[in-house]
């Protein structure tokens, strides 16, 4: 993203959502965009393209067909951005297969689909089979380009470039005695509280053992209430990254990672890493980092393939229960 608003000569960032709770991330990674939370309705769209005129809308990997994946677009916002002369481009095209959710939806799914498909200029998907699937739904062939999965093939130059971040050496230096544990995007309570439960019988056995836990939405304060909660009930002593300069001794055995662009250090400096179900296994790969997950993954989602592939490989672990973590 940031080449780009390089390339175009660094015009505002307007950043479209339909989910409110995402507002605050999208602000501390980018400070100086607009957030705007979409209805979906035509007014709001047109408003919208009145008041920040559009060079470019960029529809991140969802939904690639119309209501087909858990974030909606409507096709209001397509066509306004259009009518405003904008380009319209398509990255990281991914098909989840959703049905639309809800009778509007639904309806604009039957009425509008076709120009839906045929209102982007540039589509870079996935695999073959989304192209197969979007050139069906009436895609211009010369449009549709297979690039991979864009987040995933970047990553192994991006680890490479970053180096060791201000975090990752936090955490060597104050985990030097004993084995550093990292668990990230963990987003249901059951698994936090079986990896703490798992953390527990490790602390036992290695008294400067430590562990990062990466709460997959540090901005959904029902879910950090829940956590908060949960640490009390676990009697660990633990200690939240928001509040924790850099230059502070790390002196309790659990760190609850709550910022956002810390994971990818996080991961450079474990000893080993559990990654929270659907989530990215080849963020700790790159930096050589095993691996273990636990199962029921969902196929629909573009990290499925990847899992597959590394889990079949021998590259990662998979647990089934508790005594196995």
């Amino acid at each position: 993203l940031q080449p780009l608003l390089q390339a175009l000569g660094h015009p505002p960032l307007v950043l479209l959502t339909h989910h409110t709770i995402y507002t605050d991330a999208y602000l501390h990674k980018y400070p100086n965009a607009r957030v705007e939370v979409l209805d979906g309705s035509t007014s709001q769209a047109g408003a919208l393209a009145k008041r920040c005129p559009p060079r470019m809308l960029v529809v991140a990997e969802i939904p690639c067909l119309l209501h087909d994946a858990p974030c909606r677009l409507s096709y209001a916002t397509q066509s306004a951005a259009r009518m405003a002369g904008a380009a319209v481009v398509l990255v990281n095209g991914w098909l989840y297969g959703y049905q639309p959710a809800s009778r509007m939806d639904a309806l604009e799914s039957r009425l509008f689909s076709r120009d839906y498909v045929d209102g982007f200029d540039l589509l870079l998907v996935q695999t073959e089979a989304v192209r197969a699937s979007l050139l069906a739904a009436g895609a211009d062939p010369h449009c549709v380009h297979v690039t991979g999965n864009l987040k995933y093939d970047a990553m192994r130059a991006a680890a490479a470039l970053a180096g060791p971040g201000p975090l990752s050496q936090w955490l060597r230096q104050w985990s030097g005695k004993g084995p550093l544990i990292v668990a990230g995007s963990v987003t249901e309570t059951q698994v936090q509280r079986h990896l703490l439960q798992a953390f527990r019988a490790v602390l036992a056995k290695h008294r400067h053992a430590r562990f990062v836990l990466a709460p997959r939405h540090p901005e959904n304060l029902v879910h950090m209430q829940a956590l908060h909660e949960l640490l009390q009930e676990s009697g660990v002593g633990h200690m939240y990254r928001s509040r924790t300069p850099l230059d502070q001794a790390w002196d309790e055995p659990v760190l609850i990672l709550d910022t956002m662009g810390e994971l990818r250090d996080a991961y450079a400096a474990a000893d080993m890493a559990f990654v929270g179900t659907d989530h990215n296994v080849l963020e700790p790969l790159v930096h050589g980092t095993p691996v273990c997950v636990s199962g029921r993954w969902e196929p629909s989602y573009p990290s499925y393939p990847v899992y597959l592939q590394m889990l079949q490989a021998g590259a990662i672990d998979q647990v089934d229960d508790l005594q196995q973590l």
